[in-house]
């Protein structure tokens, strides 16, 4: 018995020092912690307004450099045009694929809203970092705009005109179907 009891008291001590420094070497190793999350936006066929929970790093398995533009959303979905309101000057701003330029393009930032047109009903896998509280669980995606009428619609184009125009010239926009005009 004494014999035993010195053996299993030998092992215990001669394992005891891997033992301690086994947790010694976890302890030392810098935790990795990722907030990373995925967030699938679902938009319907139409008019959708959605808004960004996450600073976007990835769309549809597709790495972003940078910040997600409305391009970047554009390339992903079949999209005929992204809104946004620019609080500079207190208008809507569009981008329109084959339409506008490259300046015309801009940041999908966290926290703000957009209307998107879509062609088809679609979901979009996003991959990112959350704005504000981490999400820890999948929360479901804003409902989307349902109108049986639309209440938005962009014009794009360049007018070509024999006289020039001034600062006293205006343009003036309508919707034909809607009978809806606005001055532009």
């Amino acid at each position: 018995m004494l014999k035993r009891l010195t053996i299993c008291l030998f092992l215990m001590l001669s394992l005891m020092p891997t033992a301690i420094w086994f947790d010694t070497a976890i302890a030392e190793e810098t935790p990795v912690h990722s907030y990373t999350r995925r967030f699938t936006l679902v938009l319907e066929a139409g008019i959708n307004m959605i808004s960004m929970p996450l600073e976007v790093k990835k769309i549809a398995d597709q790495t972003i450099d940078g910040n997600l533009q409305a391009n970047d959303l554009v390339m992903a979905i079949k999209t005929s045009w992204v809104i946004r309101f620019d609080q500079s000057d207190a208008r809507f701003k569009a981008y329109i694929p084959g339409a506008s330029t490259e300046a015309m393009n801009f940041a999908l930032e966290s926290g703000k809203g957009y209307l998107v047109n879509v062609t088809e009903t679609t979901a979009i896998d996003l991959e990112g970092m959350p704005w504000g509280t981490p999400i820890f669980e999948q929360s479901p995606a804003a409902p989307a705009v349902k109108s049986t009428r639309p209440w938005a619609f962009v014009v794009s184009g360049q007018l070509t005109v024999s006289m020039p125009l001034t600062e006293q010239s205006k343009v003036v926009v309508t919707n034909l179907r809607m009978g809806a005009s606005i001055l532009a």
